[in-house]
C-alpha cells in the first residue's frame, strides 16, 4: 500500500468509527472525537506493513478508541458481523474483571493505532504459555479487549473460526 493509500484506509476507518456513533457513545462533540482521532493519521508514515490481507491475518493498522473514551459493552455493541449485533457474554465476569497479563503495555492515549496485526496462525493449537513464547520471541504482544473490538469493529471477517486472535 502507498501512502495515500494508507490515508484512504484511516479516513474509511474514521469513517465507520462516526457512522457507527463512537462521538455520541463517547459524549464528545464530533470536533472533539476528531481532535482525539486525526493526529494518529501521521502516524502512518511509520508503518512497515502496508498489506491488508484478511484473508492471512494481516492488516497494517486499526484505530482503537480506549474503554476510557467508549465503554466495552458499548463499543461491543456497535460490532456487527454477518448481520448480528455484537454482546459481551462473561457471566459471571465483567469485562473490567479482566486485566492485561505483564507483558502487553498499551500507549497512554484515548485513541491510537494498533500497529503491524498479524491474526497469529502460528500459535493455532499451541499452549498459551508456548504461544506466549513465540510471540514474545518476535518482539509482538497479545491483543487488549479494546484492539480485539477495534480490530471486528473496522473488519468483521478479520474473526475466523479457531483463528480469531
Amino acid at each position: 500500500m502507498k501512502m495515500i493509500e494508507l490515508e484512504s484506509e484511516f479516513d474509511r476507518q474514521l469513517e465507520t468509527l462516526l457512522i457507527k456513533g463512537y462521538p455520541k457513545e463517547s459524549n464528545l462533540s464530533l470536533e472533539a472525537f476528531h481532535q482525539l482521532v486525526d493526529p494518529l493519521k501521521k502516524e502512518l508514515q511509520n508503518l512497515s506493513l502496508s498489506e491488508i490481507d484478511v484473508e492471512k491475518g494481516l492488516l497494517p493498522f486499526v484505530i482503537v478508541i480506549t474503554d476510557a473514551v467508549v465503554p466495552i459493552e458499548k463499543a461491543m455493541s456497535l460490532v456487527e458481523r454477518e448481520g448480528k449485533k455484537g454482546v459481551v457474554k462473561l457471566y459471571p465476569l465483567a469485562p473490567e474483571d479482566f486485566s492485561l497479563i505483564d507483558e502487553v503495555k498499551l500507549p497512554d492515549k484515548e485513541a491510537y493505532l494498533l500497529i503491524d496485526i498479524d491474526r497469529g496462525k502460528d500459535t493455532i493449537n499451541i499452549p498459551p504459555n508456548d504461544a506466549m513464547k513465540m510471540i514474545k520471541k518476535e518482539n509482538r504482544s497479545p491483543l487488549s479487549i479494546e484492539e480485539g473490538i477495534a480490530l471486528v469493529t473496522q473488519f468483521p471477517e478479520f474473526l475466523m473460526k479457531n483463528n480469531c486472535y
